[in-house]
């Protein structure tokens, strides 16, 4: 289990679209129960962040890709009450170029760079997602798996 998961989250954590579709993901129970606490703590502590590609990801699997498609009354309801109590990161001009300083240093792909720049930019400690490199830090920022002992789960 990831250290943020087992303390209180840092002063600033950026959460991957992939926390908040487990919320949702029942065919994964542990990664679902592991989603749930984690987001519930960040909301409830202050502590949790995303950008706006965050809200596009999600808004684009909860409609067309999950098992059980939300409807827009329901997708509209979660991220007016999970994601946007989070959000501090709009895109910009700014954003773009720190993305693709990201991307050459980094070798990620533009998307996960675009992720990490808006993360950079709120100025959080952690990077939570499982699509990067646990353990790795990109300048300064630490990436970490929150579901790490979770991974032979679909």
């Amino acid at each position: 289990m990831s250290t943020t998961l087992r303390h209180a989250p840092p002063r600033r954590v950026f959460l991957d679209t992939n926390v908040f579709v487990y919320v949702f993901d029942a065919s994964a129970p542990r990664k679902q129960a592991r989603a749930r606490d984690f987001v519930k703590q960040c909301l409830a502590q202050g502590h949790g962040v995303i950008g706006h590609q965050v809200v596009q990801e999600f808004a684009n699997v909860a409609l067309h890709r999950m098992q059980r498609p939300m409807t827009a009354d329901e997708c509209t309801r979660t991220i007016r009450e999970l994601l946007l109590p989070m959000l501090r990161v709009g895109f910009s001009p700014e954003l773009v170029q720190h993305a693709l300083a990201i991307q050459h240093e980094t070798r990620y792909h533009w998307y996960d760079s675009l992720m990490l720049a808006a993360a950079l930019e709120a100025r959080c400690d952690v990077f939570c997602s499982e699509d990067l490199k646990h353990g790795q830090a990109v300048r300064g920022m630490r990436i970490e798996n929150p579901f790490l002992d979770t991974v032979h789960e679909s």
